[in-house]
């Protein structure tokens, strides 16, 4: 079995004095490299502040004792800037300078660089707080372990205590050193093909400590057609209960799917097969052996470099956004994002049985009432139950609040209720109009069983669903969007041929963009059992409509 461990090492844009560090460690400095950030106002900034707080164990991703108020600026959250060009943050004591109590105990210290303002800021970044006694760090100065040419790559080995140490590569020694606390070494992968075990192994006479990482250099995907000859985007249960995983790529030579079945390692079994469809590429794989009731992230990796989600995916887990969603939203346990593992891509979700659902005979039943005498609600969900924000205690609203009010529409005459978009949307809070996922529930409203129970209900008192529906343009998370440059993206215009363009505008030429949209409605209608859409903006024959029939 190949296997590379996912987001295992990284060119890091912070860095720590000590290394490894720990909760005891004394001094502590925090460095930012805006030479490793790809923020352009935070490389030419003048001053820089750090947001930082720290995440106890048990909760490795939940920011606690944060520091400073967001965009308050003083002398403990002030960055320094060095000769070298990277800023310095002098701590000193962990203990003391977050308050913590003896019983606390730090997993992580959560830090962003940002500018005076909060204008321009860093994603969240998470320092690991080793545990005490003897602890090495393993690092590499690459911001990917896949590579798609010759590269050569150093890597860092450093203890909490002299050692002896070493680094092999496929059990070839590339360096050692004696009764030291830290070792740097180099090599160059040149070989197409290779999946190269690294192994750092440090001992201080009474403990041997280890730690491993792999370098691939795939192979681009070979030629095979998908089963039965017509490939069929996104995850796909098969009669035998394995799973076709399928994402149209056009112009891309390679991808590979990684699953949290494997760890999140990059495996070569799961180099995907290519198949060139009515001019447009298309890369599969089949998984077999996973459970029907269990949820799945995964993710593909495109060109050994683009990290990116399912466009078919029917749930998200949001790398930027989840960690700051309200609690109590769904009624079972939602998936969650695996910040231990990942923290910069975001993930589709498969799950086998996360369409069944018993649907009562009224709601089999249901007609549509006279499109020509509707009485139509529009429902922003958000607000519908709740007040609109998730801070300081409030509330969203959510398909399961807004059940009960199913009645009161009812009396108010109403017959028809139209949603305002509950796509996978950037952020937690919006009125869903920056789609990401046209697949997927935005897990803030619920989850899947909820909505299908507001639908239900809502038919069963002779109320209509209609969904809220952007096909003109998407946000920045958009798979589709991720995988290519803006001037080269046959999904996307580069200038908008119209007067009404907001975020990235589609190329609705694309004939692959005209089977998903096919595909996302027919989803929508089959697996929810709405009843129509409202589009929000539509271009056809080149004229620009807002909300007029489509000919």
């Amino acid at each position: 079995m190949l296997l590379l461990t996912a987001g295992s090492a990284a060119a890091q844009m912070f860095t720590t004095s000590p290394v490894p560090l720990q909760q005891s460690s004394s001094d502590v400095k925090i460095y930012f490299d805006p030479a490793q950030c790809n923020v352009a106002a935070l490389k030419t900034a003048t001053a820089l502040y750090a947001h930082i707080g720290v995440c106890l164990e048990g909760a490795p991703n939940e920011w606690t004792h944060v520091k400073t108020n967001w965009g308050q600026n003083l002398p403990a959250n002030t960055f320094k800037k060095l000769s070298d060009g990277r800023w310095e943050l002098a701590i000193g004591d962990i203990n003391t300078y977050f308050g913590l109590s003896a019983s606390e105990k730090v997993a992580n210290i959560a830090v962003i660089a940002r500018t005076a303002s909060g204008g321009a800021q860093t994603e969240d970044v998470f320092l690991p707080v080793v545990g005490e006694g003897f602890a090495i760090s393993f690092t590499s100065d690459v911001s990917s372990l896949v590579i798609d040419k010759p590269t050569e790559i150093t890597f860092s080995l450093n203890a909490t205590e002299n050692a002896k140490l070493s680094i092999t590569v496929n059990g070839k020694s590339i360096g050692s050193a004696d009764n030291a606390k830290s070792l740097t070494k180099s090599y160059n992968f040149v070989t197409k093909g290779e999946f190269a075990t690294v192994v750092a192994t440090a001992s201080n006479g009474s403990q041997t400590l280890t730690e491993s990482m792999t370098v691939a250099y795939p192979e681009p995907s070979v030629q095979e057609n998908y089963p039965g000859g017509k490939p069929v985007m996104g995850a796909v249960k098969q009669a035998d209960g394995s799973v076709i995983f399928c994402i149209a790529a056009p112009q891309k030579l390679s991808a590979i799917l990684v699953g949290s079945w494997d760890d999140y390692q990059t495996l070569g079994k799961n180099v995907m097969r290519y198949q060139d469809y009515n001019g447009n590429r298309y890369f599969w794989v089949k998984i077999s052996g996973l459970a029907n009731d269990k949820y799945y992230p995964y993710y593909y990796l495109i060109d050994g470099n683009i990290k990116v989600s399912d466009p078919c995916a029917k749930l998200v887990l949001d790398c930027y956004s989840d960690k700051w969603m309200p609690s109590g939203i769904w009624a079972e346990e939602m998936p969650q994002y695996p910040y231990e593992k990942l923290d910069n891509v975001m993930l589709a979700v498969y799950r086998g049985d996360i369409d069944d659902y018993d649907w009562d005979s009224a709601t089999l039943k249901f007609k549509t009432p006279d499109t020509r005498s509707m009485t139509v609600y529009e429902i922003l969900l958000r607000d519908f139950t709740g007040d609109g924000s998730d801070q300081n205690g409030k509330t969203y609203g959510t398909f399961r609040t807004a059940l009960p009010k199913i009645s009161y529409l009812k009396e108010l005459g109403v017959n028809a209720v139209e949603i305002l978009p509950v796509m996978e949307f950037n952020g937690n809070s919006s009125w869903g109009y920056n789609t990401n996922n046209y697949m997927a529930l935005d897990k803030v409203y619920g989850s899947p069983r909820d909505m299908r129970d507001f639908v239900a209900e809502c038919h069963r008192q002779g109320i209509a669903v209609i969904l809220d529906i952007v096909f003109n343009q998407s946000d920045g998370l958009m798979p589709w969007y991720q995988m290519y440059s803006v001037g080269s993206n046959p999904f996307f215009n580069q200038t908008a041929p119209h007067a009404y363009s907001v975020l990235n505008d589609f190329n609705q030429g694309n004939p692959v963009l005209q089977d998903y949209w096919h595909q996302v409605l027919r989803y929508w209608m089959e697996a929810y059992k709405v009843d129509g859409f409202r589009f929000d903006l539509l271009r056809c024959r080149n004229q620009c409509l807002q909300c007029q029939p489509c000919g």
